[in-house]
């Protein structure tokens, strides 16, 4: 893209420059503005003016702070060049696809609101840190920049976190809605490096559904290493998936997914990190918890590190038809544990193609010492029976694993799993009063989580909440409708 950029300088304040004393920045902050080229068929993003071939910047009304908008909002587009704090004060909107550059931090304190725009997009670029750390208190939140009642799912994009951590494809691959030249890219070979950190954050009303090129999940995590901290993150009301992991080793403790418009977490690209305590609330919306698809893995490679997953609560209203609590595609891998999965109204677990089923007899994919409960039809439908799924024919789009026995596996084979047991969960069905921790004496099935993974060991329960114990998604997240 043949761009003209504006340098902001340094050590300036919003406060003495527009609000008199009201806003202000820290003293590193600066701001690079990025605008196209334009004509009468390309007209300017976010209301800016076509002069003479290049958008006029809408954001900046000068050169030395960004502009404070009539609502005393103020608006941020284009790169972030240097370390940069939002503080609490203020309401900070997101225009467009917004860049953290390499070596830069965006800081944002406790308490502060992001608003984004249709099509806003925060990118960290590989190299970039974004230093979110809300506190349970006072949490940050990214949210639509509609007045509330008028949100809804989809309002604008995401945050998008880029490493440089192993995935399947290779190196320097394009995430293709941020990709210009060098900026959007992924990929490479540093496993313990970092995208930055989240921690008591929601993410609200986010995704671009589109052709697999102009689309972003909720929160996407691509290429994302080990030292990444994503932790007490809410998702919630995502327009398609919530949280997309395209390879990585990144982990990711105490998720709560609420809401999505299809898929809790889908993962490819060969994710080798890990994950505890994911709850996913698929309530009338979703169709799916986790989605796993390596469509890029051939049926033969057996990677020796899979993720592995402890302490998940995969739940539903059980009324909408289609919702299924596992799918698993495309040479899928990876171990699961220590679930509860209830309410689904299809399946618990779906097996794709027989690629999936020869990695499940391999043991490369294990779903295991886990509990099911009141899924499909009659309560008791947990899985598709052979006949079913060999009566199928192939154009109908449905799976087609080779007579693959899942009911036989996931019960016989995995045998420490367990059926027919109520969790007795209050209001499991609400998608605005889910109670969330079980109440019934669970099966004593769960396994210890392995040490030297970064799981937080001693966790020998089902699901993602202890009994007796507050829930951990208390006083931070939201289950507002609108």
């Amino acid at each position: 893209m043949n761009s003209k950029t504006r340098e902001l300088p340094m050590n300036r304040s919003l406060g003495t420059a527009l609000l008199v004393g009201a806003l202000s920045l820290v003293a590193s902050c600066s701001l690079s503005l990025d605008w196209s080229e334009c004509d009468e068929s390309r007209p300017c993003p976010n209301g800016g003016a076509c002069n003479l071939g290049v958008c006029a910047d809408p954001v900046a009304s000068d050169d030395t702070a960004p502009q404070v908008s009539d609502d005393g909002i103020v608006d941020v587009s284009g790169v972030i060049s240097a370390d940069t704090t939002w503080t609490a004060d203020t309401i900070w909107r997101l225009n467009g696809i917004v860049y953290i550059d390499p070596n830069v931090t965006l800081t944002i304190e406790p308490g502060t609101t992001i608003h984004g725009n249709s099509g806003a997009v925060l990118a960290v670029e590989r190299g970039g840190f974004v230093d979110a750390r809300g506190t349970a208190g006072s949490p940050i939140v990214f949210t639509s920049a509609k007045p509330p009642g008028q949100r809804s799912a989809g309002d604008w994009g995401g945050i998008l976190m880029l490493g440089d951590a192993t995935i399947e494809s290779g190196t320097d691959q394009p995430f293709e809605i941020a990709a210009d030249g060098s900026r959007g890219r992924f990929g490479g070979t540093e496993d313990d490096s970092s995208c930055g950190t989240l921690q008591y954050v929601r993410i609200e009303y986010a995704g671009i559904s589109g052709d697999g090129v102009d689309e972003i999940s909720a929160l996407e995590l691509a290429a994302c290493g080990t030292n990444t901290v994503i932790d007490y993150v809410q998702v919630h009301r995502a327009l398609d998936e919530a949280v997309d992991i395209l390879g990585g080793s990144v982990r990711l403790r105490h998720l709560f997914i609420t809401l999505p418009g299809v898929t809790g977490i889908e993962w490819a690209e060969g994710w080798h990190g890990n994950a505890q305590f994911i709850a996913i609330h698929l309530g009338n919306t979703g169709l799916i918890g986790f989605e796993v698809d390596e469509a890029l893995l051939g049926p033969n490679e057996k990677p020796e590190i899979r993720p592995e997953i402890f302490n998940v609560s995969i739940l539903s209203s059980g009324s909408l038809a289609g919702q299924v609590g596992i799918e698993l595609s495309a040479g899928a891998r990876g171990h699961m544990h220590n679930m509860i999965i209830a309410g689904p109204s299809f399946h618990a677990v779906e097996v794709k193609d027989v690629e999936t089923s020869a990695n499940l007899e391999a043991f490369l994919i294990e779903i295991a010492y886990s509990m099911f409960w009141s899924i499909g039809e009659g309560g008791d439908s947990y899985f598709p029976s052979v006949e079913e799924e060999t009566a199928i024919e192939a154009f109908d789009g449905r799976d087609d694993d080779g007579g693959f026995d899942e009911d036989h596996h996931f019960r016989e084979v995995m045998e420490d799993n367990v059926f027919g047991i109520d969790p007795e969960i209050s209001n499991m069905t609400s998608e605005t009063n889910c109670g969330w921790v079980p109440q019934a004496d669970l099966p004593n099935i769960a396994l210890n989580p392995h040490t030297g993974q970064g799981f937080v060991e001693g966790a020998r329960f089902l699901g993602a909440f202890q009994k007796n114990l507050a829930p951990w998604h208390e006083g931070w997240t939201t289950s507002s409708l609108d």
